[in-house]
């Protein structure tokens, strides 16, 4: 004899169904929305000659990292070397300054993605694992009670 589920589980039961469809498309969105994050903090840091030439980022805590790390580049430029080796180094600096600030904000980004793609790949994971275990509720359910 196949026990009857009571009211309360059969509520659980299509909650659990429609939760995880529901997980799974929040997945795939957080999924898309990591990649596509972390493509564009790349394509940003490529494009970074001088931060200050960039627009604004859309992601305002980090580009306000990004802004004050700029300035901190302007005042380096603010520097007058003297001498032929002065403005060498000042130059290599300079470039190795923005290159590094550069970088340090890319991999902020880079991070922020990966922590979206990877709880996306948790809730595609939770909501499939769910999948069979549910199919195999509900053909115990459809095939009713056994003499």
């Amino acid at each position: 004899m196949t026990p009857q589920l009571t009211e309360r589980e059969a509520r659980m039961l299509k909650r659990a169904r429609r939760g995880g469809l529901l997980g799974i498309a929040l997945g795939f969105i957080l999924v898309c929305a990591g990649f596509g994050y972390s493509l564009w903090s790349v394509q940003r840091f490529k494009q970074m000659g001088a931060a200050t030439a960039l627009p604004p980022a859309f992601d305002r805590p980090i580009a306000r990292v990004e802004t004050f790390l700029a300035d901190k580049q302007e005042e380096l430029r603010r520097i007058q070397p003297q001498t032929d080796l002065e403005k060498q180094l000042h130059h290599a600096l300079v470039i190795q300054t923005n290159f590094s600030w550069g970088l340090l904000v890319c991999l902020i980004r880079f991070l922020i993605g990966n922590l979206l793609v990877v709880s996306g790949l948790i809730y595609l994971m939770i909501g499939e694992s769910r999948r069979p275990l549910l199919t195999i509720i509900r053909k115990f359910q459809d095939a009713g009670p056994q003499p």
